[in-house]
């Protein structure tokens, strides 16, 4: 027995002395596993047409929306595509299953016909929806756009017109779904400048090769009519020059065989025998445009036939200016003469050269022209994630965000408001900037929108990559504080709602 407490005693007496030698303190680390403090992973579907007629586009979509995450987003930021097929029925069939799947919000699809077939399914989610269609029709307080819409091209040139005081518009347009809406447009946007009237406008069939009896409807009756007097007069002159050359070539044999050639020289001078050139003055004071800048609403090849028939009928960009959209920065343009000197809206373009230079790094191609739309988007989720604060009021925060394509901002009509230069066609290839974009937006976006369809109660909010629950689901101290960070969340430009007054005591 005495030995076997001595053996205890002994045992006691090494470990005391061992924790005494130790180097390192003691801690309940050592006895407890640590617990890492993780953020719940944001998941993200993006909704792409990645095997239908727009698969190439699509492909180039999905890509930039990669290179974003890798370059924007953090580790528990997850990016999954669904592919819509570019059908409605593909839209949806895409939709639901990325809502099956968690997703926590909906990017894309890119046509307005795809948005209006899924707007239902993720409306009844609330979860933040932001499609790339440019059509604005399918847009409302839950579905944004990233994309340039229309509207906001119309917006940007009719207000630089207007800095020019130019107000009587004349617009040529094909009869298209695209041209009904750039029309509809104009005749909204000239209501913003103060005596700006559309005073003509002339529609003509998608398939129209020969412009000339449209834009007759265009040039005023009295100078198409000294117009072709002119060209009857150029198509005389060459008839005289012709036969002046005749005569002269007959002097001069008469004159080598020493006849006479005097009644011959006569008639070089005789206005009676041989028309003496005729007048090219241009017209009389008396011809005038009745408009004073002329939109066309057309691309390419059809706008560089339209306006080398304008300038036949001597009107050019240096006679009144040639109004047009961003899709006329198109280097191939500057080839046409008859449109030096026209001008369009256009993006701020130097974070795209540098995005383009990477994406050409990391897929060997260049990027479709809708792919930074892609970029950008999963680039504002992504910050608005890291940030750890994902509401209607950080989307619709009033100095917007800093894009690939310049400034822009989500505003509670679900559109898209952007800074835009305003550029002008040079040769060679070349733009000249006419008018820089503003660093900021100087006016609070429109509201009519919103407030015709006020923000209901049930606009998911998220809050550290998580919905929160809406209000009717919601009782006491919980309902209290969602009632608090939703007031919060209205952006703090609305006219109803001060920001500065509301407390999360309240």
């Amino acid at each position: 027995m005495i030995k076997k407490l001595g053996t205890l005693f002994l045992f006691l007496l090494l470990l005391s002395c061992q924790r005494l030698d130790r180097t390192t303190p003691f801690s309940f680390e050592e006895k407890m596993p640590k617990q890492e403090i993780v953020t719940k992973p944001l998941r993200v579907g993006m909704l792409l047409d990645l095997t239908g007629v727009h698969a190439a586009l699509g492909e180039s979509m999905k890509q930039a929306a990669l290179l974003a995450q890798f370059e924007k987003a953090d580790d528990n930021f997850i990016l999954q595509f669904y592919d819509t097929k570019g059908t409605s029925d593909g839209a949806r069939t895409a939709a639901k299953e990325a809502l099956d799947e968690g997703s926590q919000v909906i990017l894309g699809p890119i046509f307005s016909f795809e948005v209006e077939e899924i707007k239902d399914l993720i409306e009844r989610r609330n979860i933040p929806f932001i499609s790339f269609t440019s059509d604005t029709s399918v847009l409302d307080e839950k579905t944004f756009s990233i994309g340039l819409s229309l509207e906001e091209q119309t917006h940007r040139i009719l207000k630089y017109a207007c800095s020019m005081s130019k107000t009587k518009i004349a617009v040529l347009y094909p009869e298209t779904t695209q041209g009904e809406a750039i029309i509809q447009n104009l005749q909204k946007e000239v209501g913003s400048c103060e005596n700006m009237q559309i005073v003509k406008s002339v529609s003509y069939p998608f398939e129209t090769i020969n412009y000339e009896p449209y834009l007759f409807k265009i040039i005023p009756h009295d100078l198409l009519r000294h117009l072709k007097n002119k060209e009857k007069k150029l198509l005389d002159k060459k008839e005289w020059e012709k036969k002046r050359d005749e005569t002269l070539k007959q002097i001069i044999e008469l004159q080598e065989k020493g006849e006479e050639t005097t009644e011959l020289e006569k008639e070089l001078i005789d206005p009676d025998t041989l028309f003496v050139g005729p007048t090219l003055d241009k017209a009389p004071d008396s011809f005038f445009l009745d408009f004073d800048a002329l939109f066309i609403a057309e691309n390419g090849n059809k706008l560089k036939s339209i306006a080398s028939l304008f300038s036949f009928y001597e009107i050019t960009p240096k006679d009144i200016p040639f109004l047009g959209l961003s899709t006329w920065k198109d280097r191939s343009l500057s080839k046409e003469p008859s449109l030096i000197g026209a001008l369009f809206p256009s993006f701020p373009d130097r974070k795209y050269k540098s995005f383009e230079q990477r994406y050409k790094d990391s897929f060997t191609k260049e990027p479709e022209a809708l792919a930074g739309y892609a970029y950008d988007s999963v680039a504002l989720i992504a910050k608005l994630h890291k940030e750890k604060t994902l509401t209607y009021e950080s989307l619709t925060r009033k100095e917007g965000f800093e894009g690939l394509y310049g400034r822009y901002r989500l505003t509670l009509s679900g559109k898209t408001e952007r800074l835009m230069n305003i550029l002008e066609i040079r040769p060679r290839g070349r733009f000249l900037l006419h008018e820089k974009a503003l660093d900021e937006f100087e006016d609070p976006p429109a509201l009519e929108n919103s407030l015709e369809t006020p923000v209901s109660l049930d606009m998911p909010l998220m809050q550290n990559g998580e919905p929160l629950p809406s209000l009717k689901e919601t009782t006491g101290e919980t309902a209290k504080q969602n009632s608090v960070l939703f007031r919060k969340s209205q952006p703090s430009y609305a006219p109803f709602f001060k920001p500065k007054e509301v407390q999360l005591n309240d």
